[in-house]
């Protein structure tokens, strides 16, 4: 996995390896939400999400990775 990649929920949205993801979130310090386009690398038992972003992939949207970190407010995915 590198910087722009996500994992998908097996359970609620398995699409297919490679697939665009339009990943849309809340910037760091503001009510503002922005897109990016990812790609679905991954997929696992996530028990609270449907998309993972791979560590670096946060920094889009101003964060910084860390094992606790949870973007705030929705984070919305749109695919094929």
């Amino acid at each position: 996995m590198e910087k722009g990649n996500v994992a998908t929920s097996l359970k609620y949205d398995n699409c297919q390896y490679n697939t665009k993801v339009h990943v849309t979130a809340q910037m760091k310090g503001s009510a503002q939400k922005t897109t990016h386009v990812m790609y679905k690398r991954d997929a696992g038992g996530m028990d609270n999400a449907i998309v993972d972003i791979w560590k670096s992939g946060v920094e889009y949207w101003g964060y910084k990775y860390s094992k606790k970190l949870s973007l705030p407010g929705k984070t919305k995915i749109v695919h094929n």
